[in-house]
């Protein structure tokens, strides 16, 4: 890469002592981890817990000038973990192909693949510029071009965030330098890294903030709501200083009408530049914004929170019309961006960022209660700080575990260089959402090759005590999802439902499984999927004779047997069985003991009852084309 910049400064600085509270001991050394990748050095950008308890860190490492993306395995207790990658770390050469190339986040997908997001020069003017790699770290191929993607405004725009829709695709949000000033800018890309030409004008979208005439805003996250709509947050000049900025979108990339006015919102905490780092939709749709407010006298910046209601208007319940500072006693005190936030089960509201005191910049954790007061159960008064070896210290993601205890990873200056640095606090009693689904399996029975079958449904509960966040619902075999009301977070006590098809594609008893990725202890929670694929058809599947005297033969009636496969089918035998089998006879049969490939014959039935009264049996087709025996139903009244 020729040149690169990771959003991070880690200058050596003279140590400072800060209060260490909150930090779990259980985890690496007094709380804290530090990997060295070597080189010029390294910091995490994304952190996620799996399933199974471990701790996965994604970001970049500099290695001569030249951008590495970054991977770390860590166990529970904070060690690496020896089964991954070499030497316990993946590192991956990539390059962008401009020059100037910046590396601002790096966003995990559902299926374990991992997004870096930033910029490169080309033609003069700043581009926006995807990476993804594999889980293994290795750059995806299926991914625009060996795994690169850029696009281009026609001005210089630079992505600083994305995430990830159920869907697949990937919102990348920034801003672009539009009229001689910046505007939202906003990239929708198909899972292959093309772009998707259903989101705004060729897969591209940009909101100017006019209050002054011109604009100039940018955006530093976006997030998506569990109805498809996308949120972006960022900063915007109004009344001569920087105000938070939002614009909600609805899934088309038009501006949605009902937010704020216009589909935007600004919010004012009475300092000269207040930006928003980081944005994060809650259960309930309400939408918390965390920034920096300030500069303020004697303090410089302090954390900034707003939370919106769904319709953009501050949700009064919360702080102080809407609105939260809290002071570190720091310099500045700035959250991080784009991905700040996150929410505990028990509602609570968890923001981390950076506090600056002597020069140094450490972690700093802050916990609000659901109204937005600090939450004085933790830390200090609600707040916590962590430095790590008296270096400067940035953090860029933070997790909760399912036990409630908070993950957060970034950079930390390490003996002159920048290493991943992990940190881990106690979160409390951790309540925890729970899985019930309505069955563990579903079966289809018998189905023609290339027909689909009725669909069935798997409804799942939460029935825990906090909101179960699902990453992925995935389904495999000759299976489809038909629909689903699962959307991203199910609340406790609410229920979400997943309809599924069956489609054979071969003969034979077919397989399958649907896969629900979430949050919960027992994730991944599994339902197991059967059926039967057939080559051979009948049609109609029952025959009703009506009312026929007792001893009087009634006239023929048809089935078709149709053989829909590519090879031959052989039959050994075509029979009346069931309750009632003498009242019925095979009266014609064309389809002698093998049937060609996509060939039809028939089998006509007579009946003669003996009895009166209902008459049942049935017509039994006994094959080699799977799922044998075909039937179909014979019935009648005899009087």
């Amino acid at each position: 890469m020729k040149r690169l910049f990771i959003a991070l400064c880690l200058a050596l600085c003279a140590s400072a002592s800060f209060a260490q509270s909150g930090l779990d001991s259980s985890f690496g050394t007094n709380g804290k981890v530090t990997t060295d990748f070597g080189g010029a050095g390294a910091a995490a950008r994304t952190v996620a817990v799996q399933a199974d308890g471990k701790i996965l860190a994604a970001g970049v490492a500099v290695f001569n000038g030249v951008a590495d993306f970054a991977l770390a395995r860590y166990n529970s207790d904070g060690t690496l973990d020896a089964g991954f990658g070499t030497g316990n770390i993946v590192t991956t050469a990539f390059d962008f192909p401009g020059s100037f190339d910046r590396v601002f986040t790096v966003v995990q997908q559902p299926d374990g693949k991992f997004v870096a997001v930033g910029s490169t020069v080309i033609n003069l003017f700043a581009n926006f510029a995807l990476a993804r790699f594999n889980a293994d770290g290795t750059l995806d191929a299926s991914f625009g071009t060996s795994g690169i993607v850029t696009t281009g405004f026609g001005v210089s725009a630079e992505a600083t965030s994305a995430v990830v829709q159920s869907d697949g695709k990937i919102v990348a949000a920034g801003y672009a330098n539009l009229d001689g000033a910046d505007d939202f800018a906003l990239v929708r890309y198909n899972s292959n890294g093309t772009l998707d030409a259903s989101f705004g004008t060729g897969g591209k979208v940009t909101t100017a903030f006019l209050s002054q005439g011109f604009s100039e805003a940018q955006a530093f996250s976006v997030a998506v709501q569990p109805d498809g709509r996308i949120v972006a947050a960022g900063n915007a000049v109004v009344g001569g200083g920087f105000d938070f900025a939002l614009a909600r979108y609805n899934s088309s990339g038009t501006l949605d009408a009902s937010f704020g006015t216009g589909g935007r919102v600004t919010t004012d905490f009475a300092g000269a530049n207040d930006q928003a780092e980081s944005v994060f939709v809650q259960g309930d749709g309400k939408i918390v914004a965390a920034g920096a407010a300030g500069p303020y006298i004697n303090r410089g910046f302090d954390f900034a929170l707003a939370r919106y209601n769904n319709n953009g208007t501050l949700d009064t319940s919360f702080g102080t019309s809407g609105k939260v500072t809290t002071d570190f006693a720091g310099t500045n005190d700035v959250p991080s961006e784009p991905s700040a936030i996150a929410l505990q089960g028990d509602g609570k509201i968890v923001v981390m960022g950076q506090t600056l005191v002597g020069g140094v910049y450490d972690f700093a954790l802050a916990r609000y209660n659901g109204n937005g007061t600090l939450d004085t159960s933790f830390g200090t008064s609600g707040k916590v700080t962590t430095d790590f070896a008296g270096g400067n210290d940035v953090p860029f993601s933070v997790a909760v575990q399912p036990d409630g205890n908070i993950v957060v990873a970034g950079g930390a200056t390490i003996n002159g260089r920048a290493d991943f640095a992990l940190a881990r606090y106690v979160g409390g009693a951790g309540n925890v959402p729970s899985v019930t689904l309505s069955t563990t399996s579903l079966a289809f029975g018998k189905k023609v090759l290339g027909t689909t079958s009725t669909a069935k449904v798997v409804k799942l509960t939460n029935t825990g005590a906090s909101t179960l966040n699902i990453s992925n619902v995935n389904i495999n075999g000759d299976f489809t999802i038909a629909s689903k009301t699962c959307g991203m977070t199910v609340a406790p006590g609410a229920s979400c439902a997943v309809s599924v098809t069956f489609t054979p594609t071969l003969i034979g008893v077919r397989h399958g499984t649907l896969t629900f990725t979430d949050n919960a202890p027992t994730s991944p929670q599994t339902v197991t999927l059967s059926g039967t694929g057939t080559q051979i058809s009948l049609s109609p599947v029952s025959l009703n004779f009506g009312t026929v005297a007792v001893g009087t033969t009634s006239a023929a009636k048809s089935v078709i047997v149709t053989n829909v496969g590519t090879t031959p089918v052989t039959f050994t035998a075509i029979s009346v069985a069931g309750t009632n089998p003498g009242d019925y006879q095979i009266s014609a049969n064309t389809c002698s003991t093998s049937l060609a490939a996509r060939g039809s014959c028939a089998v006509s039935v007579r009946r003669k009852p003996t009895a009166v009264g209902t008459r049942k049996a049935t017509l039994s087709v006994v094959d080699n084309g799977g799922g044998s025996p075909q039937t179909a139903s014979l019935n009648g009244v005899g009087q």
